[in-house]
């Protein structure tokens, strides 16, 4: 007998997703709310150290457009198509070229060094 949930499936399936710990990777979304808030809290700098120039609001708009694209999945499966479309993605949103590619340089950045802060666990 098939029994079905008790309220939609959406809600169900995040109350049964734990919060990533030490030991568990953080997913793409999550990430890109805590990358979001902590934009907030401070500037950010580009990889090689120069800020990006994107005000708060902007930077919390990448998350909020490049959340769909990357979705509800670990952190390290992203795809390099995946993050290739981003800059695409924000201009058609009304992002300069220069501003698109700034976020982007700054959201690759802070998602390498998220990743290499996890140890590989896939094997």
């Amino acid at each position: 007998m098939i029994q079905h949930a008790r309220g939609p499936r959406s809600l169900a399936r995040a109350a049964a997703t734990p919060e990533p710990t030490q030991e568990q990777e953080p997913t793409a979304d999550e990430f890109l709310a805590r990358w979001a808030r902590d934009c907030a809290a401070a500037p950010i700098a580009s990889p090689g150290g120069a800020e990006t120039g994107l005000t708060t609001e902007e930077l919390e708009l990448v998350a909020r457009f490049a959340a769909p694209l990357f979705g509800h999945r670990p952190l390290g499966a992203l795809t390099f198509g995946e993050l290739a479309a981003l800059p695409a993605l924000l201009e058609a949103h009304g992002f300069a070229p220069e501003a698109s590619r700034a976020a982007c340089r700054a959201l690759g950045g802070a998602i390498r060094a998220a990743l290499l802060a996890w140890p590989d666990t896939r094997h």
